[in-house]
C-alpha cells in the first residue's frame, strides 16, 4: 500500500488485510541515486538493501564486500540495449546511414566493455537475440551484421558519399556528424557512448559527440524526438514482437510524445502487420504477420540493437533470505518488475 510519496523516494507498506497471510518485509522504500557509483557506496554500507542496476566491477565493488551476504542475480529477457535513431532528421533520414552503421558498430564491445560480460551480443539482421532465434524466418537464419568496415565504405560510397580530409561527407557536401545521448552516471551505456563514438569516428570518419544529460532532459528529448541517437531498452513481450513494436509501432506516439517507437518510424504494411499480431486469433495469423514485421526492419534498418538487455538484481542476506536464485530463478531479482510480489510472499527473516 502506498503510504508515502515525493519525487525522490516512495514508501510502500505491507497490506494488513492480504488474503495470503502477513509478510515478512514490512515496509519498502524506493530511493533514488543520482548514479550508479553512489547506488553502490549504498548497497555496500548497507543503507541499501535491493537495487536493480549496472554496478560497474561488481565482483570486487559489491560482492566481495561481504561475500557471505551479497547477492547478484542475472535473469535473461528477450529484450536489448538499442540504439535509436531519430529517422525523422539528417543523418539517420538515410538508410545507408544507418546500414552502414549496423555494419561498424561492434556489439561484442559493447558486451565484453560497456557490460563486461553480462549481456549477449545481437548480430542476426533482424534484430532478434539468442532467446528468439526460434522466430528469426528461414531466409535471414544465417544473416548477420559483423564488423566489416570495407562493407560499410561500399555502402555509403554506392549512396553517394564521400571522404574529405577524413571526414565522412554526405551527398549533400557537408560532414556527417551526430550526438548520441544517455543519462549521465548509467555507467555501462556511457562507456558504450564512447566506444561508439571512438569506432565511428576510426572507421567511417564520423564525428560522434556524446550526450550525458540529467535524467530530465533525456527523457523530454526522447519523447519529443529532438534527440539524434539514444541508447534504450526495449518493450518485453517475451517474443518477437517486442522488439518491432518497439522499433516500428506508431501507436506508441500520442500527442507527438513517444513512449517506444523514438525515431518515429512509420510504414503502413508494418504497422498493419504490428496490429494484426497483436490482434491475432491464429497462429498462421501471427506467423504471416511476424514475416512482414521482420522484412521490413531487416530492409529498413530502423534501429540497431546492442546485446541482451537481461534483468539485474542485487540484494543480501543479512537481514532476510528465501531470495530468488540461480538454483531456484522463481522469479528475476529486479524490484521494479511484477515478480517481487512472488519474492516478497517467500522472504523469511534471516536467522
Amino acid at each position: 500500500m502506498l503510504s508515502n510519496w515525493s519525487t525522490e523516494s516512495v514508501t510502500l507498506t505491507a497490506n494488513p488485510d492480504y488474503w495470503g497471510g502477513p509478510v515478512a518485509v514490512p515496509e519498502l522504500h524506493y530511493v533514488s541515486y543520482g548514479d550508479n557509483a553512489a547506488l553502490t557506496t549504498a548497497l555496500v554500507s548497507g543503507e541499501a538493501d535491493w537495487a536493480q542496476a549496472f554496478l560497474p566491477q561488481i565482483q570486487t565493488s559489491f560482492l566481495a564486500a561481504d561475500k557471505e551476504h551479497n547477492k547478484f542475480l542475472v535473469s535473461p529477457t528477450a529484450g536489448a540495449a538499442t540504439l535509436f535513431m531519430n529517422l525523422q532528421t539528417k543523418p539517420f533520414n538515410d538508410k545507408a546511414l544507418r546500414e552502414a552503421l549496423a555494419w561498424t558498430i561492434d556489439r561484442q564491445a559493447y558486451v565484453d566493455i560497456a557490460r563486461e560480460g553480462a549481456s549477449q551480443a545481437v548480430w542476426s539482421v533482424t534484430g532478434l537475440g539468442d532467446l528468439l532465434s526460434k522466430e528469426i524466418l528461414p531466409q535471414y537464419a544465417d544473416q548477420k551484421y559483423s564488423v566489416d568496415v570495407d562493407k560499410a565504405k561500399k555502402i555509403l560510397t554506392d549512396a553517394g558519399y564521400t571522404w574529405k580530409d577524413g571526414k565522412l561527407t554526405d551527398p549533400d557536401g557537408e560532414a556527417v556528424s551526430f550526438s548520441i545521448s544517455v543519462p549521465s552516471g548509467w555507467s555501462d551505456w556511457n562507456t558504450e557512448q564512447a566506444l561508439i563514438s571512438e569506432e565511428l569516428k576510426q572507421a567511417l570518419g564520423i564525428e560522434v559527440k556524446v550526450d550525458q544529460p540529467d535524467w530530465g532532459g533525456w527523457d523530454a528529448a526522447r519523447q519529443e524526438g529532438t534527440f539524434q541517437a539514444i541508447i534504450h531498452w526495449l518493450e518485453d513481450t517475451g517474443n518477437a514482437y517486442g522488439m518491432y513494436t518497439s522499433t516500428m509501432d506508431p501507436k506508441w506516439i500520442v500527442d507527438d510524445r513517444a513512449q517506444y517507437n523514438f525515431g518515429r518510424f512509420d510504414d503502413p504494411a508494418v504497422t498493419e502487420a504490428l496490429n494484426t499480431y497483436a490482434n491475432a486469433s491464429s497462429e498462421e495469423e501471427r506467423a504471416a504477420a511476424l514475416a512482414v514485421m521482420q522484412k521490413g526492419f531487416v530492409e529498413n534498418v530502423p534501429a540497431i540493437p546492442l546485446g541482451a538487455h537481461p534483468l539485474l538484481g542485487e540484494f543480501n542476506t543479512r537481514n532476510y533470505v528465501g531470495w530468488p536464485s540461480e538454483e531456484d530463478p522463481y522469479a528475476s531479482g529486479d524490484p521494479t518488475q511484477p515478480g517481487i510480489v512472488q519474492i516478497l510472499t517467500k522472504l523469511t527473516p534471516a536467522g
